[in-house]
This record gives structure tokens, sequence and C-alpha cells, in this order.
């Protein structure tokens, strides 16, 4: 699965890369995806639930909403 992650983040790097033509913004938009991981774990925490699949899923549609919501993405 981490290597799932991995290049999911690699290839999100990637396509933002060549979007914006350069590689310092592609960076500053994806600090939002493991602050959204972190809040889904501690949602997690304080809720008493599981990590399972649909929570995965769950984290990587939040993950594109972050990224796409961010500022440099307009």
């Amino acid at each position: 699965m981490l290597n799932g992650f991995s290049i999911g983040f690699a290839g999100m790097f990637l396509l933002l890369s060549l979007q914006f033509k350069n590689y310092r913004e592609p960076l500053i938009v994806m600090v939002a995806v493991p602050l959204v991981l972190i809040g889904v774990i501690w949602r997690h925490i304080l809720i008493g639930l599981a990590i399972t699949i649909p929570s995965i899923v769950g984290f990587a549609s939040f993950s594109e909403i972050a990224v796409s919501d961010s500022p440099h993405s307009w």
C-alpha cells in the first residue's frame, strides 16, 4: 500500500509540475496532502474507529479536494 501511495504521490507531483511549469509550486500545493492525513487519523482516533479501506478511499478523495482547492492551483 505504501508503494502505491508513493507512486500516486509522485504521479500527482509530476502532473502538477507539468501544469505549473516549475517544481516549487507543486510542493506548496502538495503540503495539503499530509495535513489531510493528519486530520483523518486524528478524526478516527477521536471517534474511536479503525482505519479501513473506505477510510483510505475517503482520504484519497479529501486529498484531491485539498489539492484542487489550494490557492496555487487556480
